[in-house]
């Protein structure tokens, strides 16, 4: 993981905990956190440990988590059961990935879906 941050407004609609995992292969063009491209540069977190913070912050009325990167699908299961954890909660679940969205684009795009678009939203 590269950083988590507990209670935020910055990341998506409403108050969020938002997680950046470490490690991206794709590197992108001018992308903005770089220094999450290696994936062993990031502090390792137990997994139970990232799923209660999320949980707590439920309890005191975050309203969703946005999970970002680096690339968090490469980072698949362990991402999964946070998402899972945080649907559990009640929490709205947000993950922004390169290669969903070119998935997601190609796909909607022809329905009038933003072309710039990165974020997907996981559940309802």
């Amino acid at each position: 993981m590269a950083q988590i941050v507990d209670d935020t407004e910055a990341e998506g609609p409403g108050r969020r905990v938002a997680l950046w995992v470490q490690g991206c292969s794709l590197r992108c063009a001018g992308c903005c956190n770089p220094e999450m491209f290696a994936p062993d540069a990031g502090p390792e977190l137990e997994l139970d440990a990232v799923v209660e913070r999320v949980r707590a912050a439920a309890r005191r009325g975050v309203e969703g988590l946005s999970i970002l990167g680096g690339e968090p699908t490469e980072q698949a299961a362990s991402v999964a059961a946070i998402a899972r954890a945080a649907r559990a909660a009640g929490l709205t679940v947000m993950v922004d990935s390169g290669p969903a969205a070119a998935m997601v684009t190609a796909v909607y795009r022809p329905r009038g879906a933003c072309a710039r678009s990165r974020t997907v939203t996981v559940g309802a």
